[in-house]
């Protein structure tokens, strides 16, 4: 299936009795690396608090692993108010493990399997595979295919019916990265990704072939299909986005295994906000701390915002947290195995009204029917339907319609296929029966109209299975935190 990366997080506590203490560096919030040998003689490496060491058999990590305690972080010195100041002058132990399961080749050779029975269905006789180092979506399939990370940069994956896949990348350094990765060896560096691999698939006798294009829509620039077109003139080009984006929407059982494990560091993030979270604080500091954590657990992209009123739901700035209502803290996070998630935490300062109260407990009524409802062959129409109609038994009047996604697809791109909108028309819904395996982003948004002025901020990540969704959360909670 895979083998584990691990990443240790530190706990206050100390591991058997032994502990580890870091020199003094800054009073600042961010800790520099930092190397220490430990008691077993080996070199141990910290950024930010986040240790690892080299050698995996170190008694001391052998030691840290048997912990259970539940996961928490370095101490802070927490004023009444003002700038928050990270102890650094602390003691650091090894406490319980963030693990990545890494995919192996067999896995490559599942994904590959699938998408080629897809092909065989369409009589096509080759795919390209269109990339590009866009967050939003772009890095997803070329991942999904080369278990690599892209930051940058454009690329094309060709995949014969029969033949091992090669591409084009239009980075010479970065080519070789991904060939180093073992997925796809066959690789060429090229800023003139198109002429190259057109070159390459008529030397190979697809000059006259039947060729999907997967990222037509959204990746591929309008130029470099043309180039494609006018450097293979006999070929027939097919889009297959469509094609690509079913075979994605069904996860195997290992990248069902790394959402979960993404989704525990994820939440060791969101509750680090919520440990330092204190009056005069900036946004940005706080963001800091929590990304921080993500970042230590292998993150690769962090999306934030944070808001402490109705409405306000913006990227951190450099201004204190007043704490006196609602803070509101959201994060995406690009886990270490390509994978996204997003949640949010709603930490109270005073006690939530009763309409606050009742509008909570009409939604999570309305995610646990829903979840009951989500088995295979529903459409995500029945489950926006579901929505609705809870809400109004629960006596909520519905104004006009958002055209907010209730539900999209989530895995190695922030958005993948299929989303739903409420707003017919708007974003082109693909109101797909659902499949085992899915995995969805859950976030109904309704306009109230005589709902309070906070609403719930539930964000949440389901997997469907036979008997219905499951969350990734586990214990996690979508209710008012109180504060103070």
């Amino acid at each position: 299936m895979g083998i584990k990366q691990r990443s240790f997080i530190p706990c206050r506590w100390k591991s058997n009795g032994r502990s580890w203490t870091m020199p003094k560096a800054s009073s600042t919030s961010l800790s520099p690396l930092l190397t220490k040998a430990c008691p077993s003689g080996h070199r141990h490496t910290t950024i930010s608090e986040h240790w690892h060491c080299s050698k995996p058999a170190c008694s001391r990590m052998q030691q840290a692993r048997g912990l259970t305690s539940r996961m928490c972080l370095p101490n802070t010195t927490r004023p009444t108010s003002g700038p928050l100041r990270i102890n650094t002058n602390l003691q650091i132990t090894m406490g319980n493990e963030h693990m990545t399961t890494i995919p192996d080749l067999t896995e490559r050779d599942r994904r590959l399997a699938r998408i080629r029975a897809a092909m065989a269905e369409e009589n096509l006789d080759g795919l390209f595979v269109a990339g590009k180092g866009h967050w939003w979506t772009g890095r997803g399939y070329f991942r999904y295919l080369t278990d690599f990370h892209i930051w940058g940069h454009d690329g094309l994956i060709f995949i014969p019916r029969q033949e091992e896949p090669f591409l084009a990348f239009s980075s010479y350094a970065v080519a070789e990265r991904i060939a180093a990765r073992g997925w796809i060896t066959d690789v060429r560096g090229d800023v003139y990704i198109a002429p190259r691999m057109a070159a390459e698939c008529v030397a190979r006798g697809y000059g006259k072939a039947r060729i999907g294009v997967a990222g037509h829509q959204f990746i591929l620039g309008a130029g470099t299909m043309e180039l494609l077109a006018s450097e293979m003139p006999d070929a027939e080009f097919v889009i297959a986005d469509d094609l690509l984006n079913r075979v994605r929407a069904v996860k195997s059982e290992l990248e069902m295994c790394q959402e979960s494990e993404l989704w525990d560091l994820a939440k060791s993030a969101m509750e680090r906000f919520v440990e330092v979270l204190q009056p005069g604080a900036t946004q940005r500091e706080l963001a800091a701390e929590a990304s921080r954590v993500a970042l230590a657990g292998g993150a690769r992209d962090i999306l934030v915002f944070v808001g402490e009123r109705p409405g306000e739901h913006e990227p951190p700035q450099d201004t204190p947290l007043r704490c006196d209502d609602i803070v509101r803290y959201h994060m995406e996070i690009l886990g270490p195995s390509g994978h996204w998630c997003e949640l949010t935490v709603n930490c109270a300062y005073r006690n939530p009204t009763d309409q606050e109260l009742k509008l909570m407990d009409s939604e999570l009524l309305a995610f646990d029917r829903i979840r009951a409802a989500a088995r295979p062959g529903t459409h995500l129409s029945e489950m926006a339907g579901i929505f609705e109609q809870t809400m109004q038994e629960q006596g909520w009047e519905l104004g006009a319609t958002t055209t907010a996604f209730d539900f999209h697809g989530q895995g190695m791109d922030t958005i993948e296929y299929p989303w739903f909108s409420a707003a017919p028309g708007w974003g082109k819904s693909q109101d797909w029966p659902l499949e085992a395996g899915m995995v969805f982003s859950y976030h109904p948004k309704r306009n109230i109209v005589n709902g309070p002025a906070w609403s719930t901020g539930i964000n949440e990540d389901i997997r469907i299975t036979p008997t219905g969704a499951e969350t990734f959360s586990g214990d996690w909670s979508h209710r008012w935190r109180r504060m103070g």
